[in-house]
């Protein structure tokens, strides 16, 4: 059996990696030859591995086939409001001022869909009352309601670079086809729903723990829900390695099948059996106490899941959980005296050679479960929690085999102990090269942290919140609610004191490493190294050759999750890939000519502009992006995480203007990097500006460092390699052997499109400007023309569109008096301004210029390299994978 579900996970595996799903005439020919192999026994293992590579594609057809099923175009469908007809299908939660929650969307424009699909939306929360448009009235969301409104919708999609969150991912992995949002001014019709189990336990829940110091946390570990997490709270998480402990996954699972197997244990010892009949007596003696234990726990998992909302983290530990029950249950229902007292049938053979099978070792545990995973959430299998999930389980069971006969020599509490201290040590290391891979940090104070949160967590918290939730029904008695209060409080109590020491590991500087690409690869090499050694010691002693084929299937199994990791996690395939890329380089280039390499990359930042000038380790950047009144900006959801994936060290940041969505995440930028030179053509009071200034409080709740508002004064004339050199037309100066030109603005301001800071930067080569290119910001037209009559000679190898490629900007002339090969549009996708204008893009199109669009491409690198440009991009060179793009 191993070898046919190995075989179903490695096509699963390997049908991530081309750039695009086959068209679907491919299917119906994998599905023919799937038939024909089966005829033949031994060809019936490629078979499995194509029926894992064809499930995958199928799934994948219908997700990206939505929008043709249901007859919807594209182009111009999404940039106008349609009324639609949507059931929410978990708890809305509030953010700001609005709802947000998943719905299932089954009409549009009053027709009924062929294939309703999952949306993300938000809506407002409070409208405008009918009855006097003074008064606004809160509207309430719940989950199971029916909303009928008009909704504005784009297709699932997020932004793209290297060293970001994958948000277009983790919509796919959700199975969440677009996102949208119901307009203010928008009639909303809601249809109550009857109140689920789930709901109401909710919202009793909820009001009984309202007063309580980590609701929030109380939540997360009852319902799943941790939509009133701040970011402070993920940043301590995230310094100790706790985030598992919010996550409703495996442990819980487990803590859930263990306190049930206590409970109906101690409650089977208290029976009066002796009370019963004969007769009564009789039939319950047939039946294994055993099987009653499993299947009644597997009974709870299951609710606790369901409260939960069978989110993936819980639906992949759940099917764990059932797999192990049925291997457990099979065994003794088939083999106990109902089935030993019927004759030798048919089905009686069936029922034990089924049974024979679900005699699980601890590879075929975790074979099954995979494929059961696969085949039940196919998008798990490009879900980085998926493959670091089974990664843990190995790595607990590898431990366990290594080191069980030392915990065996002792007992009690200095066992549980001893098991304790061993499993955690270990998982913490062994992870290390996986999480530095997957996010590029690990947690120096892990095990610290775990050790202490595994045991308050498992043996207080966890029990304090079941007991409460089988309480909570009957807390109208008022016995029981103060009984109940009580409960709360002890889970309460034990959150309170496990945060404070979270806080206070997470306090240390050194909590947590965060890595550059480079720092990756070292960090998995030396830790690969150690584990290594210490393993083969291990196996010299314990490896015996009857276990051969076990330790065969578990290195099968670990080759393949490996492999399926990399391309389902973008930092280790950027690293791996990246790592091979220079391997190669360096057979062929000498270092000194590898340093003179400069690169100009435009980040994807939505509908705004960010650039990377990049040389030697060192950095310029111009723009950055937008921020949002929420506190979420582009500087430290993007930019920032860029310049640590690439071990860049910014020298300057440019400001080409005060719009938005061009200066929105100065702020965060300069908080980050305060020995940073700024140039900003903009008069300002003693802080960024009054509106920058709140952001920044809503965002980080600290004051901006002196640093940072020593460095702004009424005249911003700061230094950019000379003195007090403003971003003015006529300013010069090199950095790291490149020449930069300011070509505009002719007087310092920084207020309108028009007055951005133009500039175009240059190579120096035997004394000559080469490989030159042009970043303009958001001038127009007007401002082209006086710079081609400023510059006669203007020209540049690359472009960044001015104005995001508006129609009122890339003039005809422009294009042919800069006489680009490449020019770079920083758009958002589908975004209402509808950027880059088709005319323009045609107008290049023409002039022979080959075009890239952050909204089409993500993030766009030019390599400027001995004489040559090279254009790659995130989606087609960094992380070409069909479920990523």
């Amino acid at each position: 059996m191993e070898r046919w579900l190995l075989s179903f996970i490695l096509g699963a595996i390997l049908s991530l990696l081309p750039s695009q799903v086959p068209a679907l005439f491919y299917e119906y020919l994998l599905i023919t030859s799937i038939l024909i192999l089966l005829c033949f026994a031994k060809l019936r293992l490629i078979a499995s591995f194509s029926l894992g590579v064809l499930w995958i594609w199928s799934h994948s057809s219908l997700y990206q086939g939505v929008w043709q099923a249901n007859q919807i175009n594209p182009e111009h469908y999404f940039y106008q409001r349609h009324q639609a007809t949507v059931e929410v299908i978990d708890i809305p939660y509030k953010k700001g001022d609005s709802w947000h929650f998943v719905g299932n969307v089954v009409t549009l424009d009053s027709k009924q869909l062929t294939r309703p699909f999952l949306a993300k939306l938000r809506s407002p929360m409070f409208i405008s009352s009918k009855v006097d448009e003074s008064d606004d009235f809160e509207m309430r969301i719940a989950n199971g309601d029916t909303i009928t409104a008009a909704i504005k919708l784009k297709p699932a999609h997020g932004l793209a670079n290297p060293g970001s969150f994958s948000y277009q991912r983790w919509l796919r992995s959700k199975n969440i086809r677009a996102t949208g949002y119901i307009p203010s001014n928008a009639e909303l019709l809601i249809q109550p729903a009857k109140p689920s189990l789930r709901s109401t336990l909710h919202q009793n829940f909820s009001s009984l723990i309202a007063n309580s110091e980590h609701s929030h946390l109380l939540l997360a570990l009852t319902f799943g829900e941790r939509s009133g997490f701040t970011q402070e709270t993920w940043q301590v998480l995230t310094a100790t390695g706790t985030q598992h402990l919010v996550a409703i996954s495996g442990l819980h699972i487990g803590l859930v099948v263990g306190f049930c197997s206590l409970a109906v244990l101690w409650v089977l010892r208290f029976m009066p059996f002796a009370l019963l009949s004969i007769g009564w007596r009789r039939k319950l003696t047939r039946f294994n106490v055993r099987i009653t234990v499993v299947l009644l726990s597997a009974l709870g998992s299951v609710f606790y899941s369901y409260l939960a909302n069978f989110s993936v983290p819980t639906v992949r530990a759940l099917i764990f959980c059932l797999i192990w029950s049925s291997g457990q249950v099979l065994p003794l229902l088939v083999n106990s005296n109902a089935f030993a007292s019927r004759s030798d049938n048919a089905i009686s053979r069936c029922l034990r050679a089924i049974a024979a099978s679900f005699v699980l070792t601890p590879s075929r545990l975790i074979l099954f479960s995979m494929v059961v995973t696969i085949l039940v959430l196919p998008t798990s299998i490009y879900s980085t929690g998926f493959w670091l999930s089974y990664i843990a389980v190995i790595i607990i069971m590898l431990i366990w085999w290594c080191y069980a006969r030392f915990i065996k020599n002792y007992d009690g509490m200095k066992r549980y102990l001893l098991s304790l201290l061993v499993l955690q040590v270990g998982l913490s290391v062994l992870m290390i090269p996986i999480t530095a891979l997957a996010f590029q940090q690990f947690s120096l104070v892990t095990i610290l942290a775990n050790l202490v949160a595994l045991p308050l967590v498992s043996l207080v918290t966890m029990p304090a919140i079941f007991l409460a939730l089988l309480l909570t029904p009957l807390s109208q008695l008022q016995v029981i609610a103060k009984l109940n209060q009580l409960v709360i409080e002890v889970a309460d109590g034990s959150l309170a004191l496990l945060w404070e020491y979270l806080m206070s590991l997470a306090g240390y500087q050194w909590s947590y490493v965060k890595l550059s690409q480079a720092d990756v690869i070292g960090t998995v090499a030396i830790t690969v190294l150690l584990v290594t050694i210490v393993l083969v010691n291990s196996i010299k002693s314990r490896l015996a050759w009857r276990h051969s084929r076990n330790v065969a299937y578990f290195a099968s199994l670990t080759i393949a999750i490996v492999v399926g990791f990399i391309p389902a996690s973008p930092p280790a395939s950027s690293a791996i890939s990246t790592t091979s890329i220079v391997s190669i380089d360096n057979l062929n280039s000498d270092s000194e000519q590898r340093t003179s390499d400069w690169a100009l990359t435009m980040l994807d930042v939505g509908q705004g502009l960010a650039l990377v000038i990049e040389r030697r380790g060192r950095a310029i950047l111009y723009d950055t992006g937008n921020s949002y009144p929420s506190g979420w900006n582009m500087a430290e959801a993007v930019i920032i995480p860029y310049l640590r994936h690439q071990s860049l060290s910014p020298d300057k940041l440019i400001i080409s203007h005060d719009d938005q969505d061009h200066a929105g995440g100065l702020s965060p930028l300069l908080n980050k990097f305060p020995d940073m030179k700024l140039v900003f053509n903009k008069q300002l009071n003693q802080q960024l500006s009054q509106q920058q200034y709140q952001q920044h409080s809503l965002a980080s709740s600290a004051p901006i460092p002196m640093p940072v508002a020593n460095k702004i004064n009424d005249g911003l004339a700061f230094s950019i390699g000379q003195p007090h050199i403003a971003c003015k037309a006529g300013g010069e100066f090199s950095w790291q052997g490149l020449n930069i030109k300011v070509l505009w603005p002719l007087v310092i301001a920084a207020e309108e499109n028009d007055d951005s800071c133009v500039l175009l930067v240059s190579e120096i080569i035997d004394g000559k400007k080469a490989h030159q290119a042009l970043i303009t910001g958001d001038i127009s037209r007007r401002v082209e023309r006086q710079l081609i009559n400023r510059y006669p000679a203007l020209n540049a190898r690359v472009l960044v569109a001015p104005h995001h490629g508006s129609k009122s900007s890339s003039s005809k002339s422009f294009i042919n008096a800069v006489k680009p090969e490449y020019v770079l549009f920083s758009a958002g996708y589908l975004h209402h301004w509808r950027m880059p204008n088709s005319d323009v893009v045609a107008r290049c199109q023409r002039a022979g210029v080959v075009s890239y669009n952050t909204a089409e491409h993500g993030m766009v690198k030019v390599k400027f390299s001995k004489g040559q440009v090279k254009v790659d991009s995130y989606r087609r060179d960094y992380f070409p994978y069909w479920f990523a793009n």
